[in-house]
This record gives C-alpha cells, sequence and structure tokens, in this order.
C-alpha cells in the first residue's frame, strides 16, 4: 500500500492527463508502470499470506468439545 500511495504523492511516477485529442496522450513511461505493477505486487503477496492464516484461526476460535451446536457455528463462520 506505501508503494501505490507513493504512486499517488510523487508527481513522476503518474502519467501526464490526455489533452483533447488522442495524440496529446504521452502514455505512461517504463519506470511509472514498474511502479504501479510492483505495488499491485506487493499487495497480492501481503494479502496471499494473511487471509489464508485469518480464516483458519477464527475457526479454531469456535472450536469447543462442550458445545453442540459446534458445527452450525462453523459453517455459518465460513459461509
Amino acid at each position: 500500500m506505501f508503494v501505490l500511495w507513493l504512486t499517488t504523492i510523487i508527481p513522476q511516477l503518474r502519467p501526464l492527463p490526455c489533452g483533447q485529442y488522442q495524440h496529446d496522450c504521452n502514455g505512461t513511461t517504463a519506470v511509472q508502470l514498474a511502479a504501479i505493477l510492483c505495488s499491485f505486487g506487493l499487495i497480492s503477496i501481503g494479502a496471499g499470506f494473511v487471509r489464508p492464516c485469518s480464516i483458519a484461526l477464527g475457526a479454531d476460535q469456535l472450536e469447543n468439545k462442550e458445545n453442540l451446536d459446534n458445527e452450525r457455528l462453523i459453517d455459518s463462520y465460513f459461509n
């Protein structure tokens, strides 16, 4: 998220806005494209490590041998 935030703050990492005509657009540079793709890659890696662990830890908190209604709670949690 920090790298994505930097692409909005630093003007050199943002593409210039297009003018009225198509030939006014310069497009993105290689550095701008690398910065945005790097930020999306880091976000996806970070989310990939957090989400599977949080689901398993949450289900572990619901496990209670004394509660007969435990299976319904776990099914509700995963739905």
